[in-house]
């Protein structure tokens, strides 16, 4: 009985190691590669050649310019999240429909 505990004691302690150690595993060279930059904006982050899981980035537009989509990005499993954002002279109806036909 006590063997029997110690056995399945370990044996879920090697399991927690297995699974944490593939979750490293799986994301060593989770690169996102380049967040893409709109034209009349920029990053307000630092600019890096190489993007790891978990690291946000910000857009901001150009003075004079509204931004259209969420000004934050995520990467996640070598995938940026959301889109890149557009920067322009936009009125609040142009906004809408650039926001819409993205739901489409």
């Amino acid at each position: 009985m006590i063997l029997d505990q110690m056995f399945l004691s370990l044996n879920q302690k090697l399991s927690l190691v297995t699974i944490v150690f593939l979750s490293l595993l799986k994301c060593m060279n989770c690169d996102c590669g380049p967040p893409g930059i709109p034209s009349l904006g920029f990053i307000t982050t630092e600019i890096k050649s190489s993007y790891s899981e978990n690291m946000t980035i910000e857009y901001k537009c150009n003075d004079g310019n509204k931004l259209v989509y969420y000004p934050i990005r995520i990467c996640r499993e070598r995938k940026w999240t959301g889109r890149v954002p557009k920067c322009g002279k936009y009125s609040i109806l142009d906004t809408l429909k650039s926001i819409n036909s993205s739901l489409i």
